[in-house]
């Protein structure tokens, strides 16, 4: 296997992500995640869906003699009862409480990107997009939804959408778990009457950058072709998997229609390439201008204000990931409270700082004692200003408008 690597792999040069780099801030590559892109901390072994099979087969009594070798999570799945398995991998991935993996939130801090596909039936894409990018949202398909509902407006994207192409692991458990039921998801997708439109039309023109998606070679040509039912099959793509150097024929077909091939892991260390090289083009987009500052109770509120930020332009940098450790407070929150020109804390009976002393108010005094900054306190209720707020102009929940004006005004003149 390992002499046929370097004569299928396609060698990447500094020209090469130069070229790519300029084509994702273009809008022209829609990323398709797959499931070897889910892991814990660095280790690549460490997958949620290689978790969720060993989980599995412990719980049911499954023996290694029962299961092919490499047995899949959609293997699995199709040997186990399909009325009680949705409801057992729901219960094991909420005991697994798997923290957003890195290559994801690398993907998600790429502002060229604003159309995701995920494979895979977990929420861990959209959230790790929506910690990082404000008016993020999912538009998810399924057999027993109206596929309307997984459409957009139109086929612009005024922020970022991700995809669920195979649905969410939800009550409804309208997803595919098994490959049986991928390639039902599949067929129906290729029907015009059951396909979201507006999103199918991006597909068809912008190229996909397949990333931990080791479909077997029958299953990933068909999965290719139904993204690009209504496109051209030429346009250029890049699939990032090392399993395909077992299946020489199916790169071969790849090659044939124009694709890019990264061979050398499962497109993990693909990512973090490509993100090191756009970071470093990209330096001042690594922190937001607005900094929101709440208690954790008030997150929707907080939410809400981004996406009226995110309408207007301005990048917001909220804590959506509940960061509480002194580290990587000191690493995260700080710098970018440090690096905002505007701070903007919700004032409301939960953050009140006489009830009790709060994670937030770590941030007010940080901020407070910062020279140069632009602090517009927020009140969501009747709770009176701190008294550290008292000396600055304070909006109520009831002005929000008013606020990203008065902020977008500040943002626009001279620094």
């Amino acid at each position: 296997m390992s002499s046929v690597a370097p004569t299928l792999d396609t060698p990447f040069e500094d020209a090469d992500w130069e070229l790519l780099i300029e084509d994702i801030d273009q809008h022209n590559f829609v990323p398709v995640i797959g499931p070897d892109l889910l892991i814990k901390g660095a280790d690549p072994s460490r997958n949620l869906h290689c978790h969720l099979v060993q989980t599995l087969t412990q719980r049911f009594g499954i023996g290694p003699a029962q299961l092919p070798t490499g047995c899949s999570l959609l293997d699995l799945c199709s040997y186990l009862d399909p009325r009680a398995r949705a409801s057992d991998i729901r219960k094991a991935v909420q005991a697994a409480n798997w923290p957003l993996p890195e290559p994801l939130t690398q993907l998600a801090a790429i502002t060229g990107f604003d159309l995701y596909v995920s494979t895979t039936f977990d929420t861990l894409l959209l959230e790790a997009v929506k910690q990082a990018r404000a008016g993020a949202e999912a538009r998810v398909y399924g057999m027993k939804r109206p596929h309307t509902e997984a459409d957009i407006a139109s086929d612009r994207l005024p922020a970022p959408i991700v995809f669920q192409i195979f649905g969410q692991l939800d009550g409804t458990a309208d997803c595919a778990l098994s490959e049986e039921e991928v390639l039902q998801f599949t067929q129906r997708l290729q029907d015009p009457a059951y396909r979201p439109r507006h999103i199918f039309d991006l597909l068809a023109r912008r190229n996909l950058l397949f990333l931990g998606c080791g479909y077997p070679g029958w299953l990933g040509r068909f999965f290719r072709r139904v993204l690009k039912v209504s496109g051209d099959l030429r346009d250029q793509g890049l699939f990032a998997h090392s399993a395909f150097s077992a299946d020489p024929g199916y790169v071969h077909f790849l090659k044939r229609q124009s694709d890019r091939l990264w061979l050398k892991d499962s497109g993990i260390h693909f990512v973090s390439e490509l993100y090191s090289r756009w970071r470093k083009i990209h330096p001042a987009e690594e922190r937001a201008p607005v900094f929101i500052s709440y208690a954790r109770e008030d997150e929707p509120d907080a939410r809400e204000l981004a996406d009226l930020f995110q309408k207007v332009g301005i990048a917001v940098w909220f804590d959506r990931s509940d960061l509480r450790s002194g580290e990587i407070w000191n690493q995260e929150i700080e710098k970018a409270i440090e690096a905002s020109r505007v701070f903007i804390p919700l004032v409301s009976r939960r953050s009140d700082r006489t009830v009790k002393e709060r994670f937030v108010h770590r941030e007010w005094d940080l901020a407070r004692n910062m020279t140069g900054k632009l602090v517009c306190p927020l009140r969501m209720d009747f709770t009176a200003i701190p008294r550290e707020f008292a000396q600055t102009h304070t909006r109520t929940v009831q002005e929000r408008d008013d606020l990203v004006r008065d902020v977008k005004r500040f943002l626009d003149g001279p620094k």
